[in-house]
């Protein structure tokens, strides 16, 4: 993961028929995501550019 510099960007794909769980499992995740880049940012003052897409 080091020799990758920001930002990252976490695509998936092909989700038009995925289980209605999954998709929400899904957007969890990217909610876990932001949170925890809002954590870093208040805790260290340091953002890192990372972002879950979904997409159909």
């Amino acid at each position: 993961m080091n020799a990758i510099k920001p930002p990252y960007v976490i695509k998936v794909v092909n989700t038009a028929h995925i289980a209605p769980e999954l998709k929400e499992l899904i957007r969890d995740f990217s909610s876990a995501i932001e949170e925890t880049r809002a954590r870093r940012l208040a805790r260290i003052g340091e953002d890192v550019a990372v972002s879950l897409e979904i997409g159909n």
